[in-house]
């Protein structure tokens, strides 16, 4: 009975990660081309993001649950060392779904400079993500026990959903954009 209840609690996580996966890596991939007026693009486009987001959130959300059962956070612990522990499960989750994101951001063909720097500027924004979401639950809905891998409440899952999505799209976005000359040079142009 208790590896059956183990099972299903790691299903659960695995497939709102795999939800939240498929969504941003799907529009993502649907975007790209859905702004150059490709139709046939996009549809591969959102095909591709949308496996590979599975694909990532199902990893995330399975390894996330995994650590939270093995490293449990108890009861004798302190504060600190509860948040630093929620932290890191969310870290770990947040990293893979912008791995996952970085993969769809680079196989559409951005012009960003290289494709591993696209997929590592998306990991360090999902595990900046995880920094600030467990103080900001906290402070915002102080009933909610954020120490579960997947927050439960409503409000408190669309924070989880939107801190790393908001996370990792401005960093990706950031990233992207091309090397402007500063003002004070000339221009070779001429």
């Amino acid at each position: 009975m208790a590896q059956q209840a183990t099972f299903e609690r790691r299903l659960f996580v695995g497939i709102v990660t795999a939800i939240w996966g498929a969504t941003v890596c799907g529009l993502l991939g649907a975007s790209f081309h859905l702004s150059r007026r490709s139709a046939a693009k996009a549809a591969v486009g959102l095909l591709l993001g949308v496996v590979v987001g599975a694909i990532a959130g199902l990893v995330a959300g399975f390894s996330g649950q995994f650590t939270a059962e093995t490293r449990p956070i108890s009861r004798i612990d302190s504060d600190v060392v509860q948040i630093l522990k929620t932290m890191a499960y969310h870290a770990l989750i947040f990293a893979v779904l912008g791995l996952g994101v970085g993969i769809t951001f680079a196989a559409r063909g951005a012009r960003f400079v290289g494709t591993i720097s696209a997929v590592f500027v998306a990991v360090l924004a999902g595990l900046g993500a995880a920094l600030v979401f467990t103080p900001i639950v906290s402070v915002v809905f102080p009933l909610v026990d954020t120490t579960y891998v997947v927050p439960p409440g409503s409000a408190a899952r669309l924070l989880w959903f939107l801190i790393p999505a908001g996370f990792i799209g401005a960093a990706l976005d950031l990233a992207d954009r091309p090397l402007r000359p500063a003002a004070d040079e000339p221009s070779r142009s001429a």
